[in-house]
């Protein structure tokens, strides 16, 4: 009775690797999505409530330096914008990049869909957009300003093989003196977008991970670069150093991720938002008093990430060939035991 066992054990654990390494459908398919708008963007004084002016609160003294570059990648074919660093009169737009077949939901330029799963084609997206300044009298810009970010990638093709990946960053900072002592307030408001999406029919290990990042920070360079001031708005009361929180409604540093395989189609946006729907929301907060002469930097940083990948799996024949190798270690075992 134990022989018969054991090779209806190999014979079972054969079938069972032929089921799991043969698709059950064709609309497997993985996603990230991940973006940030920022808009009404301003800094103003936190007594008067007055947007703060390029000469009447910096004395004229404030150099303003933003840069950019996106890139995306699929299926082992990348492409990316540059890097582009703007003069003191003009905004920074990069075009909208994408690779793939299925990227007409996401072009044109500065458009920030939600894309929800399932993935429709395979693509591999990224953009920006950067205009205006938090700031009044600022040469060149108006204010607000609006600093749009968002990576996208969707994989479908049930032949697809490797990954995809697109990260999207901006940079920007302020180096200024202050000419009285003012504590600055940062408002602004928010339209965002996290999920990790895997299709319940991705039976052989895929994989999805979306997240973005959004940073304030003021440093003393007169101290040695020591931080005074850092704000990373994450829904809840804290996550500031150096001032207080006002408002901060839900997260915009965070990760979502999936593997397969999995009980059924699962788009995971962390609890931070709604399937399918972007969240929205006013941010809020206020540095500590800020001292006259002291040159300050200001960093403002906003990043979003996507990842997915599929992976080829072995052809039937052989797993077939696999599975009957199983069977025939298990026949020569036997034999070896009736000897």
């Amino acid at each position: 009775m134990k022989p018969t066992l054991k090779k209806t054990a190999l014979a079972a654990v054969t079938a069972g690797l032929l089921g799991a390494f043969v698709s059950s459908g064709a609309q497997a398919s993985v996603l990230a999505t991940s973006l940030i708008e920022q808009t009404n963007l301003l800094f103003s004084n936190a007594d008067t409530g007055e947007i703060l002016d390029f000469n009447d609160d910096f004395g004229g003294n404030l150099t303003f330096t933003s840069t950019a570059d996106t890139f995306v990648q699929l299926d082992g074919f990348g492409t990316d914008s540059g890097t582009a660093t703007n003069p003191p009169t003009n905004p920074i737009d990069l075009p909208a990049i994408c690779v793939g077949n299925g990227c007409n939901p996401i072009l044109p330029n500065n458009t920030y869909p939600v894309l929800s799963g399932p993935a429709v084609g395979n693509y591999s997206a990224a953009d920006q957009n950067e205009t205006g300044a938090p700031i009044t009298g600022l040469p060149g810009f108006s204010d607000p300003a609006t600093v749009n970010n968002a990576s996208y990638i969707g994989i479908d093709d049930i032949s697809a093989t490797g990954s995809a990946t697109a990260n999207n960053n901006l940079n920007s900072s302020f180096v200024f003196t202050v000419t009285s002592p003012i504590a600055v307030q940062i408002d602004f408001d928010a339209t965002a977008y996290l999920e990790a999406f895997v299709s319940s029919d991705e039976e052989f290990p895929g994989f999805s991970t979306a997240a973005y990042n959004l940073d304030f920070s003021i440093a003393d360079l007169g101290a040695g670069g020591a931080t005074v001031f850092d704000w990373a708005p994450d829904g809840q009361a804290g996550g500031i150093s150096g001032g207080t929180e006002n408002s901060d409604p839900f997260t915009l540093n965070a990760t979502v991720s999936l593997n397969a395989p999995l009980p059924g189609d699962i788009n995971n946006t962390g609890g931070i938002h709604t399937v399918g729907t972007a969240s929205t929301g006013f941010f809020s907060a206020t540095t500590n008093v800020l001292t006259p002469g002291v040159l300050y930097q200001l960093s403002a940083r906003n990043t979003s990430e996507a990842d997915a990948g599929r992976f080829a799996v072995p052809e039937p024949s052989t797993l077939a060939l696999l599975g009957l190798g199983f069977l025939g270690m298990g026949a020569t075992r036997m034999r070896r035991r009736k000897k």
